[in-house]
Parts: structure tokens; sequence; C-alpha cells
């Protein structure tokens, strides 16, 4: 039903067109200014948001547990869960990007998120390896290992604390992956 309404709010807004991101966002590019509000109105009637934090509007998540059978946790409730927490928390100038992936496959690609979550089970109970540092294009970096395998339940509080440090040391408006790189992991 989402689908075909967005197929339909860009016929009767825009070109027609809906393109896809890498990550996994729809633009519904040539909506002239006038028709942008009447646009987002049908997107918000369709239960669809168009509006994101720095954290959310750069997470990405593979299929998790839910769709593969590879999968160590449910990636997409936790991709959700942290990003919006952390955009409700923490006033961030510039985009985070946050790669949570099941398992070792790392189809979201958690060695190049500024955070990268993979899946893996602590004690038999969900969890991940907590990554940070990440990057691609013009900062291509390998993320370093934080944590090696921190229970679900402790992977919020930890984000907590290290959001903390880096909204307390921050120097002039730097990137988060720029905050990590002149860190060490200890």
């Amino acid at each position: 039903e989402q689908a075909l309404a967005i197929a339909e709010i860009a016929e009767r807004f825009g070109s027609g067109e809906v393109r896809l991101t890498v990550w996994q966002n729809l633009l519904l590019p040539n909506i002239p200014n006038e028709r942008v509000e009447l646009a987002c109105s049908a997107l918000r009637d369709a239960g669809l948001d168009y509006t994101a934090g720095r954290v959310l509007s750069g997470t990405v998540a593979c299929t998790g547990s839910r769709g593969c059978r590879f999968a160590s946790t449910d990636t997409k409730t936790h991709a959700l869960e942290l990003a919006h927490d952390l955009d409700a928390h923490f006033h961030i100038l510039q985009p985070v990007n946050l790669h949570v992936t099941g398992c070792s496959h790392s189809c979201a690609q958690h060695y190049i998120g500024d955070i990268g979550l993979m899946g893996v089970k602590v004690a038999g109970e969900p969890g991940y390896q907590v990554n940070l540092g990440g990057g691609a294009d013009n900062d291509q970096a390998i993320a370093r290992e934080l944590f090696p395998a921190l229970p679900y339940s402790h992977v919020q509080s930890s984000l907590h604390r290290l959001f903390a440090a880096y909204t307390d040391a921050a120097q002039g408006g730097e990137a988060f992956v720029d905050f990590c790189a002149r860190h060490t992991i200890e």
C-alpha cells in the first residue's frame, strides 16, 4: 500500500520518478516548490515520514534475523531504536553514519560506518561488536573495534557515553568521524 502511495505521490506532484539511495531512502525528485507541502502531507497520510535526525538520516541496516538465516540480531528494529534515541538525546550538527549488520557477511558494511555494529551472540543473547571511525569516499577508513561483543541491552548506554564524550569534547563543529580519528580506542 505504501509503495503504491509513493508511486501515486510521485506522479501527482512530481515527474513520476522515484529514486533509491544507498542509504535505503527514497527520493521523489522534480516536485515544484509550491507543491512540496502538499506532497509532504500526502506522505504523512500514507504513514511515511520524510524527516530524520542526524543519526537516523545516515542509518543503514541489513535485513537482520527477520529475513536472513545468518543474522544474529534484529538489525532493522535495533537500528531504528538506536538512531531515534541518539537523535532525541543529543544535539548533533554533523551527520553520523550508523551501519547495523546482523553477521560477518556485513551486508550493511559495518566496517565503513562512523559507528558500525555487527551482530553477534553474547551468552546466547543478541549483541553487537561495536566499531568506530570507518569511512568511504574521501574519508576512507576501516572502523576500529571498540567492543568485541556487547549485549544489545548495553549498546544504547554505551553509545550514550560515547556521544556525551563527543558532544563535550568535539572541537569547533568537528564531525563524529573526525573525533573518532583524533582519539585512540583506549
